[in-house]
């Protein structure tokens, strides 16, 4: 039976699944496939930070000693004070010239551990050489 003998319906429902399968079918598959090309390309992102900024491959829950520990030699001051529960006031001074270090240190404090700043909120002052950041950090 070829398509020319056949009736208008068969035609019809040929050519319905032919454009639902150009028209849905295939744009899904090439969306699944980018999207696994995406997914991996961001990984490699994600890896590539992990090496550059030294980071272990997942965030450790906030623990007052070693946080200090690890930030002490960083930075000239640092002082922790424990506010509320699951709530710290960290204040941190560092040398007008390595103001960078507190922008990476941010930048990468909730990729060591999980915490984030309270209302994204960083109090700088001037303090002659020495700048002084205070922000609150919370326990996730």
């Amino acid at each position: 039976m070829s398509l020319k003998s056949s009736g208008f319906i068969p035609k019809l429902l040929i050519t319905l699944s032919l454009v639902l399968l150009f028209g849905w079918v295939v744009p899904k598959i090439f969306n699944y496939y980018q999207n696994i090309k995406s997914y991996d390309n961001k990984q490699n992102e994600l890896e590539e930070i992990y090496s550059k900024y030294n980071i272990v491959d997942k965030a450790e829950k906030f623990n007052l000693e070693a946080f200090k520990k690890e930030v002490e030699p960083i930075f000239s001051d640092v002082r922790v004070e424990s506010k509320e529960e699951h709530r710290y006031l960290v204040t941190i001074q560092v040398d007008k010239g390595k103001i960078e270090q507190i922008n990476s240190f941010i930048d990468t404090l909730s990729l060591h551990y999980l915490v984030q700043i309270k209302d994204n909120e960083l109090k700088f002052e001037d303090k002659n050489q020495m700048i002084e950041v205070q922000f609150t950090l919370e326990e996730l």
